[in-house]
């Protein structure tokens, strides 16, 4: 193998804050060139980005397109990017948006070689026009790159052939994230709690957007039911955006006074949070990864996630570090719930296990194990 550099083309929706360390550390090791549908998503706070057009490790180009939704776009001018005499590598790890089914389409019908990429996703029944569809996009990726999760039987499903597929640990946080993650003792807990005027003498946390669905996209239609049955002095603390009319509404009519909405946060001030609670919670329909999983257990928070988030389903075991529960059956979700908040020992027990587990889901770790497939020229036959 060649000792220059690996040319790498990489295509994505927007320069999501872990996308972008994820991005640097894998510049460090080939000459990357980067191509994002959008600067941003019309949904998220400004204060969530990162800088990544002056990034010294990779080379950012944005695309010029229609918006569609909320984080992604259409642009025919990705196809000028999409050549194998310019790059070494060229991964696709925008599968699902228009502009992504757009560079499968014209990889597969120019016969030029390219990795597709996706940290996770939920497998269709395989019957169908579109299924059908998904499969023709997919079934000739060179490689396939998949998150630790549910993402293996869904690509799977869509035509992976099982040698061609690499498994690597998804991850948000970076090294130094993790090590500036301590846990507080019950003293300095009570302590924080304080200078966030939180009084009730337990904490459930939950950490996502009012923009996905509405609310409804992470359950929060579930928490305030839950809220209702559990005992006043346990508090919700809901993190993210701005609630929509409905939840505060409901919030009043229901005198639900310990259910908070925080919005957008910093990192800093959301690792407050954090430490702060005594359960965190996260109830998704439909979570196709669900990141702030992973920033919980590298809080050492114990973790109750639904089994439609599939950072719940790959990386949380029943009693060991958390439980995983259908959202179907809120009685079992409210039942554990109450255990986990009355049984001190065991949530301790369950955030050490999570903060051993998420040692291996940094962002470091995941550049060099997606550079260790990249790299193998193996791997590159069609």
């Amino acid at each position: 193998m060649s000792s220059q550099p690996l040319r790498v083309l990489l295509t994505t929706n927007i320069p999501a804050p872990y996308m972008i360390d994820y991005l640097t550390e894998l510049g460090k090791k080939t000459e990357l060139t980067v191509l994002f549908e959008r600067a941003h998503a019309s949904d998220r706070d400004a204060a969530w980005y990162k800088d990544s057009g002056g990034n010294a490790h990779f080379k950012a180009i944005f695309l010029h397109g229609i918006p569609c939704g909320g984080d992604c776009g259409f642009s025919f001018g990705i196809l000028q990017y999409l050549n194998p005499r310019r790059y070494d590598r060229i991964i696709i790890a925008n599968p699902t948006t228009p502009t992504g089914i757009l560079a499968l389409l014209y990889c597969r019908w120019s016969g030029i070689p390219f990795f597709l990429q996706s940290e996770g996703g939920f497998q269709g029944s395989g019957r169908g026009l579109k299924e059908k569809f998904k499969t023709y996009l997919m079934e000739r990726a060179s490689f396939y790159l998949t998150g630790m999760g549910g993402n293996n039987d869904y690509f799977l499903r869509y035509g992976a052939d099982p040698a061609r597929l690499g498994r690597y640990p998804f991850a948000s946080m970076t090294e130094q994230d993790l090590a500036n993650a301590y846990v507080l003792s019950d003293g300095e807990k009570q302590q924080l709690r304080g200078r966030l005027d939180i009084r009730e003498s337990r904490v459930i946390l939950s950490v996502g957007r009012f923009s996905y669905l509405r609310g409804y996209g992470k359950g929060y239609d579930i928490l305030m039911r839950l809220a209702k049955q559990l005992p006043k002095d346990i508090g919700i603390y809901i993190v993210g955006d701005e609630p929509t009319a409905e939840f505060l509404r409901w919030k009043t009519e229901h005198a639900l006074s310990q259910v908070h909405f925080v919005p957008f946060l910093s990192k800093d001030a959301l690792a407050d949070y954090y430490r702060a609670a005594d359960v965190f919670v996260l109830l998704s329909r439909g979570d196709t990864w669900g990141l702030a999983v992973n920033e919980a257990m590298a809080y050492g928070l114990p973790v109750l996630s639904s089994d439609r988030c599939i950072a719940g389903v790959e990386l949380i075991e029943n009693g060991v570090n958390g439980y995983v529960l259908p959202l179907s059956d809120e009685g079992a979700i409210l039942g554990t719930l109450s255990s986990m908040l009355a049984e001190t020992e065991l949530r301790h027990r369950m955030g050490a296990a999570n903060r051993e587990k998420i040692r291996a889901h940094t962002v470091e770790h995941m550049a060099d194990v997606i550079y260790g497939y990249i790299r193998n020229e193996t791997v590159r036959r069609v």
